[in-house]
């Protein structure tokens, strides 16, 4: 729902549906295969909204999380594939590789 609510331009919405997401996530101690995804329409929605600062740290959250699974991956077009092909993944590390590395806010 989030992610329509951002390509609605209704940015405001979606931080609120992906913050309830993620606290019901966090509650469960239970992203499972969507966390990947919850995680970068939380970053996209902090960055529409103008909070560059935590979307950086959302971000680089999830590409630690991206690489210590992909790390458990043993054959490397598996791995590639992991990180490439899966849209989600694609995405996040995309959206770091175009932000200044003075900018980033490393992860926790």
């Amino acid at each position: 729902l989030a992610a329509v609510q951002l390509a609605q331009g209704r940015a405001r919405e979606a931080l609120g549906t992906v913050e309830a997401t993620m606290g019901f996530y966090e509650s469960l101690r239970a992203f499972g295969f969507k966390g990947g995804f919850a995680r970068l329409v939380y970053a996209e929605a902090l960055l529409a909204t103008g909070e560059v600062e935590a979307a950086s740290a959302m971000l680089s959250a999830g590409r630690e999380r991206l690489l210590a699974e992909a790390a458990r991956v043993t054959d490397p077009k598996m791995r590639r594939s992991f990180l490439r092909s899966v849209p989600e993944h694609a995405r996040t590390l995309e959206l770091l590789s175009e932000w200044p590395e003075s900018e980033l806010v490393m992860a926790e």
